[in-house]
């Protein structure tokens, strides 16, 4: 089977395409090791990329880890947890979080704390963190939640529609 419709780079159907039906870039992390599908990256390269989730399960420090790739806007990515079955995510899609639009540099990092606090942003070390907060009021990534994936995704375009609106 062969990609279509402008999905470069691959030579055969990508489940994670297939399971979220989406054409954006991504990066998935299981267990704090992560990778880079290049057949999910619609022939450019995400530019950001998850390092890692620290310490899953303690809810005032959870965290995901993001390290840019590129000046861009953090507001054009999205970070989801879902299910994952083998190894891939599936469409179980239980949190999503759309990052304020941010202005980060090539080689600054993004902190996602799962706990609710303030966007701020400091210098460490020669490197600058830009720290979200989910607002959750538990761990998102214990154990006991089963198999799961993050996923980091680049949102290129989007569309919406709101309820209860006039016509």
């Amino acid at each position: 089977h062969r990609m279509h419709d402008g999905w470069r780079g691959c030579d055969r159907i990508c489940p994670v395409h297939l399971e979220l039906s989406a054409r954006v870039d991504i990066a998935c992390v299981w267990r704090g090791s992560c990778y880079l599908r290049p057949c999910c990256q619609g022939g450019e390269a995400v530019k950001a990329k998850i390092l890692k989730i620290i310490d899953a399960g303690n809810l005032q420090k959870e965290r995901v880890v993001i390290k840019c790739g590129a000046d861009e806007d953090v507001g054009e990515y999205l970070l989801i947890k879902t299910g994952a079955n083998d190894q891939l995510p599936n469409i179980g899609v239980t949190r999503t979080f759309w990052f304020p639009d941010k202005e980060v540099s090539k080689n600054d990092f993004v902190v996602l704390y799962s706990k609710s606090g303030t966007q701020s942003e400091k210098e460490s070390g020669g490197s600058k963190y830009h720290f979200f907060y989910w607002g959750s009021e538990t761990p998102l990534w214990e154990e006991a939640h089963g198999r799961q994936a993050c996923v980091l995704m680049h949102v290129s375009g989007w569309e919406f529609l709101l309820t209860n609106s006039p016509a």
